[in-house]
């Protein structure tokens, strides 16, 4: 199974059927959850109409207050979904259950960058089901995720969109990794991938970009298409990010901070060219 991820560790979460109340807990396995709890959750993620009402007739500072309230509280609940999709009973239900539309419709009409990588975090975990990596892999869903991928500069939410690419060209799911393959290995997108690969002082980044890379190559070689991952100066740019990674784990190693993550990013990118050394390869011999 793939590896999911639950970023909001600080968050409070629970298992009763009341979603305000809290207990300092992570979710496993063996936890038993309420039903009525998780619709609960979803819920907490939807516009209030009434509260959407109220605003039209109140002033503008009330307005942004209370705004800024209902962001807040999604973005709580979105947290703690974000725990819970590491479950994959939970994220079955859930992907089931209205979860992967509603996070969608976050990400279309949401500005906030926190929310977006809620969202895009909760829509990771859930394409790690096939039945989510489905519901993931429709146009609406692609084109959104793109259309982030292309416009946002926020770290934490171009690290979950990658980590969403990764995970559904790996899927189960052989229609959505195909699907979603077959987008990304559009010029347009593969050079976003190399331009943040080159260019990203984020190991965290990286480390994701390059395991895109990876995870379309390998997808490459079941698919019947011309096109080459490794194209359009993107072996140039695995070596540059190699190069500056390399350095700055070295420099993480003299100061005793961060080396873990500068190796991480290291040992993507190594992987990275490793799959492309011996994709080309074979493309070689074909021709």
């Amino acid at each position: 199974m793939e590896h999911t991820e639950g970023a909001c560790k600080e968050m409070e979460w629970n298992s009763s059927s009341d979603p305000n109340s809290h207990v300092n807990a992570l979710p496993t396995e063996d936890t038993t959850l309420d039903p009525s709890y998780l619709i609960a959750l979803i819920r907490r993620l939807m516009p209030s109409e009434a509260q959407t009402a109220l605003l039209t007739t109140e002033p503008t500072a009330s307005k942004e207050a209370k705004s800024e309230e209902e962001e807040d509280d999604k973005v709580t609940a979105g947290c703690i979904l974000w725990d819970i999709t590491t479950i994959a009973a939970q994220a079955e239900f859930l992907g089931n259950n209205l979860l992967p539309q509603v996070a969608l419709c976050n990400l279309q009409n949401s500005p906030s960058e926190r929310l977006q990588e809620v969202m895009l975090g909760i829509m990771a975990n859930l394409s790690v089901q096939p039945s989510g990596a489905a519901k993931l892999a429709e146009v609406e869903f692609r084109q959104e995720i793109l259309s982030v991928f292309h416009d946002s500069q926020s770290p934490p939410v171009l690290t979950e969109v990658l980590r969403l690419f990764r995970m559904a060209c790996s899927s189960t799911c052989t229609a959505a990794a195909l699907a979603w393959a077959r987008d990304l290995l559009q010029a347009v997108h593969l050079q976003r991938v190399g331009w943040i690969i080159a260019n990203s002082l984020s190991s965290g980044i990286v480390e994701r970009a390059a395991d895109v890379i990876s995870a379309l190559a390998t997808k490459q070689r079941e698919m019947a298409v011309p096109e080459l991952v490794y194209q359009a100066g993107l072996l140039t740019q695995l070596t540059d990010g190699l190069q500056t990674h390399t350095q700055a784990a070295a420099s993480a190693h003299d100061n005793m901070e961060g080396e873990g993550e500068s190796m991480a990013a290291v040992d993507g990118l190594l992987r990275a060219l490793e799959v492309g050394t011996t994709v080309l390869t074979q493309a070689t011999l074909v021709t």
